[in-house]
């Protein structure tokens, strides 16, 4: 059964600065006003929308909202999508004057660490080196793991449950794949989909 949201109106929330700019969005930490829950908004990448090529993006975006309420929904490694927005004009909210329209994603933020360091991030003083680190603290395999690679695992069932619905998962890379060392649990952020 598809899951369905509310359109969120971006003044709930209040962004908190920007969390990476990949090749097709831009996302930045915000945190609901009344709740103070902790988000991520996705948007097109701004360079993409300076210059009028975010089209294929909205595109993207139309199939990874489909993909998500068809089947996305039910697989708890994903990090849940809460809402998005009407595609507008935000320019006033993000204090910019690019003049386009655009869908706006808002996720929950995704608990643990990357599987590995963005490059990007080292340039904004974000310590690429210390998911690596912890590893070394809290092994991947762990002994009290019925799988010994929990990991592959559930990356593997994620790809499956999304091409049983007709969806090829894309972008599967050790920067979109965060693991929980407390609860040895992984949570698949930046989910992208063709179908």
């Amino acid at each position: 059964m598809a899951q369905s949201w509310n359109k969120w109106n971006l003044r709930r929330y209040e962004a908190t600065g920007v969390l990476g700019i990949g090749a097709d969005y831009e996302a930045r930490a915000a945190v609901e006003r009344e709740t103070g829950r902790q988000v991520v908004l996705k948007r097109p990448a701004p360079q993409t929308l300076r210059h009028r090529l975010h089209d294929g993006i909205e595109a993207r975006t139309d199939r990874l909202l489909q993909g998500y309420q068809e089947v996305g929904h039910t697989i708890p490694t994903i990090v849940p999508i809460v809402g998005y927005t009407e595609r507008a004009n935000h320019d006033a909210y993000f204090g910019e004057t690019l003049g386009q329209t655009y869908r706006v994603i808002v996720e929950e933020r995704a608990s643990g660490i990357p599987l590995m360091g963005d490059l990007k991030a080292r340039f904004r003083g974000v310590p690429i080196g210390v998911g690596q680190n912890l590893f070394a603290l809290f092994p991947l395999i762990q002994p009290a793991t019925t799988l010994p690679f929990v990991i592959t695992s559930n990356c593997s069932t994620l790809e499956e449950a999304f091409f049983q619905a007709g969806y090829v998962l894309l972008d599967l890379r050790p920067h979109n794949v965060f693991y929980q060392p407390a609860t040895g649990r992984i949570y698949r952020h930046r989910l992208r989909c063709s179908g």
